[in-house]
């Protein structure tokens, strides 16, 4: 330790014994240091877990106190934070309140907070890291206490200017100084609802950097509600024992002025003809029936109120039975829209609750959104509908609101559970629906696992608010998920496809569940479900693009599940940083530096010196959902430890799909390992990505394909810049059109492009041409 921070322990120490008698927290607690309105007082957060306490009575009233922390310099790693607290006549401090730097940030804190003084007090203000787990010796900060602007103007409540509530007087004002507050008061002659308005008087003042804030306060200092720019006006609901009302207006931050942006204050009574009435369930009114619907419509009217426990915003309460009907349970159909012209800014919250005040079903909608529908279960008896705002700040107007219930017997309450599944046949497509908020539908198909295949399931419905979602489950495992989060947007479509190894059991169940995926909404909207099993083939055809003497190989998703028929490395691919599967790559078929050449694999001499390497066709299928046959390649120098420092290979790819074609989109990709460590991207622009990619471009078409690349006077080249040892792989799989060629690029394709299938097998040729002595081509 240095002489200086020597030093400062001492005194710290000093301090500590100096000040532990007065306190106030008994043995242990922190120093406490006196502090004076007007005077600054400079410390550091010497240590981990330091806590600096300073006491100030405050004796002037009707003031508004800005308290202000900043630090010296910046890049100080301390979270700092101030706490402010009210020390009550029986010695316990109350919080008041509390800001804080923003975690991590770099640049020096710079933290002020108002707080009013109705009556004097004694405040103690705490200043310490976020966390107490940062310290920064060297980096001081600076606190300081002191009334806003002068007593004789409007920046305290004593001073206020006084405006009346018809709606036609109309004061103005102006942030003249940084940290600057003006008050203004209204006293309402009856109880209602009160509309505050504080805005730029013209659009041209809102290019200052002055962002008004405005808070409504009683006459006691209570804060009842604040807003701050954009939003302009609250509502609130005043009586008048509990006024004279307040009005500060400041700059959001307080650390901006501008004399020349020039505001408008506006008091006016709003008509409100059930404020007050049903705030409560014990006092819930009734929605109006008629034609077996219950109509609740009405508008949350303002956005605090002085007459509520804790200033809360307005509560419309319903109270409303539902027959229990003739069955074990009921379905209620709740449809929500906002009323024309009211609330669009605002958000409302409806609740439901049964007779024990248990919720049971919760939507937040505003006058600007689509009209909601959604059905929810309940075994009838007494239920409750509560409306509310949850943006009181947002609250400019009256926010109307129309809720219809239709209550009906629930007919659509058996296949909740495995034990109650639908037991399907393959291939064959049954009707269903999520009938009510949380309901699930199971399903059974029974699959032959003597031999491996593939389970696909599909399902389409009509559009609606749900947002469906399918899992796949064998036993307790669930082996798929799937979800379409579009909700109304468009109509549902989801698929998948899985892997169903072969057993000694024989035969096995798959349990397909389908539900809403947050399970908040259902409206029996009718769904379709097909469940097919097929068996993974044991063949594929030759061709007519084969020679002769070509070798074909077919590559089976069997042999790869139980790498069988060769020797084959785990390969990650990194599609995005959610998805990351692993695929068995065969390391076989295309090693032609193994001392026996796998099956179909040539090297051939040719006189130019040049070395060209054959490979036999390799077909196979896009099996099941997001599959990839992968085929390992090492693309190094030919001859390791040779003479040829440069070098590079012509590469040649076929990729034939016959007549009549597939429904998958097959294309190759040739992806570079760049760490050799089975890593790799589905990402042209990176290291470990692909180089280069070629097939089917044509989504929903099904044609056959004969491609090879490069044509013409086309390059495809690697070259030595790679590395003598540049390993890649060379992929085929189904390419996902998540944008449809030649559409609007921020137009998402509609439609799941994700194929799979056995109705056509892809044919796969590589050859390769090694030029030794040169890097690249001429």
């Amino acid at each position: 330790m240095d002489t200086k921070r020597t030093i400062m322990a001492i005194l710290f120490l000093f301090l500590l014994c100096a000040c532990s008698g007065s306190s106030g927290g008994g043995g242990g607690a922190p120093a406490v240091t006196e502090m004076q309105v007007g005077v600054t007082e400079s410390a550091t957060i010497e240590a981990e877990g330091d806590v600096d306490t300073y006491h100030l009575r405050v004796a002037e009233t009707n003031r508004f106190l800005n308290i202000r922390c900043s630090e010296s310099a910046s890049g100080s790693g301390v979270d700092l934070m101030v706490t402010v607290y009210e020390q009550n006549a029986d010695g316990t401090r109350v919080r008041l309140f509390g800001k804080h730097k923003p975690v991590a940030a770099t640049p020096a804190a710079n933290l002020a907070m108002d707080i009013y003084i109705d009556r004097p007090k004694d405040l103690y203000i705490e200043v310490r890291d976020l966390m107490d787990d940062d310290a920064a010796p060297n980096v001081a900060y600076r606190l300081t206490c002191g009334f806003n602007g002068a007593s004789e103007e409007n920046h305290d409540f004593s001073s206020a200017r006084r405006l009346s509530v018809d709606g036609n007087d109309l004061l103005y004002d102006a942030i003249a100084s940084v940290g600057e507050i003006d008050c203004f008061t209204f006293s309402p002659a009856t109880a209602g609802v009160f509309q505050v308005t504080v805005d730029h008087l013209t659009d041209a003042y809102m290019t200052s950097a002055v962002q008004l804030s405005m808070i409504l306060y009683n006459r006691s200092g209570d804060r009842l509600q604040a807003v701050r720019a954009p939003d302009d006006t609250l509502l609130a609901y005043l009586d008048p024992v509990d006024g004279p009302y307040y009005v500060a207006v400041s700059d959001s931050d307080n650390m901006h002025m501008d004399a020349a942006a020039v505001y408008t204050v506006l008091v006016s009574a709003v008509d409100a003809p059930e404020a007050m009435a049903d705030d409560t369930a014990a006092t819930a009114g009734s929605p109006v029936e008629a034609g077996g619907v219950m109509t609740a419509e009405g508008a949350v009217s303002y956005g605090a109120s002085s007459a509520s426990d804790g200033y809360a915003a307005d509560v419309d309460w319903y109270r409303f039975f539902v027959d229990p009907g003739t069955v074990d349970a009921q379905a209620v159909r709740i449809t929500i829209a906002g009323a024309a012209g009211g609330g669009a800014a605002a958000t409302l919250r409806a609740d439901v609750y049964d007779g024990a005040m248990e919720k049971i079903t919760s939507h937040d909608f505003s006058g600007a959104d689509p009209f909601y529908e959604n059905r929810f279960r309940t075994t009838g008896g007494v239920h409750y509908l509560s409306v509310t705002t949850i943006t009181p700040g947002k609250l400019a107007a009256g926010a109307g609101y129309r809720i219809d219930l239709d209550v009906a017997d629930l007919e659509d309450d058996m296949n909740n559970t495995e034990n109650g599944a639908v037991v399907l046949a393959s291939g064959v497509p049954v009707e269903d629906a999520v009938g009510y908020r949380a309901d699930t539908d199971w399903f059974r198909l029974n699959v032959d696992t003597a031999a491996p295949g593939i389970l696909s399931v599909d399902l389409i419905g009509e559009a609606s608010i749900i947002d469906y979602q399918v899992s796949v489950w064998r036993g307790a495992e669930m082996v798929q998920r799937v979800s379409d989060l579009s909700g109304a947007a468009d109509a549902a479509h989801l698929k998948t496809a899985i892997w169903v190894p072969a057993d000694l059991l024989g035969t096995a169940d798959y349990h397909i569940k389908v539900c809403d995926a947050q399970n908040d909404e259902g409206t029996d909207v009718p769904y379709t479900l097909t469940a097919t099993y097929v068996s993974v083939p044991g063949t594929v055809p030759d061709i007519p693009a084969m020679g002769p003497s070509d070798v074909l190989r077919y590559y089976n998703e069997a042999d790869e599940q139980l790498q069988a028929q060769g020797t084959y490395v785990p390969v990650e691919i990194e599609i995005f940083s959610g998805n990351q599967p692993v695929f068995l790559a065969n390391t076989d078929w295309l090693d032609f530096r193994a001392d026996t050449l796998p099956e179909g694999v040539t090297v051939d001499e040719n006189p130019d010196g040049t070395t060209t390497i054959g490979f036999p066709w390799i077909a196979g299928y896009v099996d099941y959902q997001g599959d990839r046959d992968l085929f390992q390649v090492d693309l190094g120098q030919l001859l390791p430890g040779g003479e040829d420092a440069d070098w590079y290979y012509d590469v040649r790819i076929r990729l034939v799909v016959p007549d009549p074609g597939s429904v998958v989109e097959y294309v190759w990709k040739l992806y570079r390992d760049r760490n050799r460590n089975q890593v790799i991207m589905d990402d042209p622009t990176s290291p470990d990505g692909y180089k280069a990619c070629a097939g089917d471009d044509t989504p929903g078409v099904v044609a056959g394909i004969d491609s090879t690349v490069p044509t013409g006077d086309q390059s495809f080249w690697i070259g030595s810049q790679w590395g003598a040892d540049a390993l890649f792989y060379l992929g085929i799989g189904d390419f996902n059109y998540q944008r449809l060629p030649g559409g609007d690029p921020l137009e998402e394709n509609p439609e799941p492009d994700d194929d799979w299938g056995y109705d056509a097998p892809y044919y796969l040729q590589c050859e390769l041409t090694y030029h030794p002595g040169t890097p690249w081509p001429d």
